[in-house]
């Protein structure tokens, strides 16, 4: 409601079907949102941090401050933020400009999907008034939740099993016979070796 605003018209009677979304990202490490870090915390909220770091700004820049504290000498700058003048000209560049006001997003979000409709009233008497009716699509609620490519080292173990299998023909048992064939090679050159040596020393006696 804060970010999707909506504009009707007067004289028309306007229908807003509604369907309630929910996306659950990982946090870190995991990466969300195409190449961002997310907050799973409850107690954060994007919209918040993107109003603090505009207000901190906004003392800084344009000696004003949009919650001035009851005790405080701080200048309320709404008039400045309605008109063409320093607040309104520092909310433009933040919202055009990705490095000002960084706030990672959060891992829970709630959207909402909007469908407008509008029907124009006839009549002279209701052309001056506006009738809204908001309602849901159903009760239910889509949800877009992201989940690890591997959950833990048996299901890595499975994938690069079975990429070995299909790209090599390879297999448990397959492996288990090169590692027999390695010791029993290894074996036989010790083994050599040590006989070699007894010949030698066999000689020199």
């Amino acid at each position: 409601m804060l970010r999707d605003g909506r504009t009707v018209r007067n004289g028309t009677e306007t229908f807003i079907e509604i369907h309630r979304r929910e996306y659950k990202s990982l946090p870190s490490p995991y990466i969300a949102y195409g190449n961002q870090i997310c907050i799973d915390d409850t107690g954060y909220s994007f919209v918040d941090c993107k109003r603090k770091c505009f207000n901190e700004m906004l003392k800084k820049e344009c000696s004003c401050t949009m919650n001035p504290s009851p005790t405080g000498n701080e200048t309320y700058c709404v008039d400045d933020y309605h008109t063409n003048t320093c607040a309104a000209e520092l909310y433009g560049a933040i919202l055009q400009s990705s490095t000002l006001c960084v706030c990672p997003p959060e891992c829970r979000v709630i959207k909402y999907d909007q469908v407008l409709s509008s029907v124009a009233n006839k009549n002279d008497f209701q052309s001056h008034y506006l009738k809204i009716r908001i309602y849901l699509k159903d009760l239910s609620t889509t949800v877009t939740e992201q989940v690890p490519k591997y959950d833990g080292v048996t299901s890595l173990l499975a994938n690069l099993g079975g990429q070995m299998g299909l790209f090599l023909g390879a297999s448990i048992l397959t492996i288990t016979e090169l590692l027999e064939f390695i010791i029993f090679i290894v074996w036989t050159v010790i083994q050599r070796r040590a006989k070699g040596k007894n010949a030698v020393r066999h000689i020199d006696i």
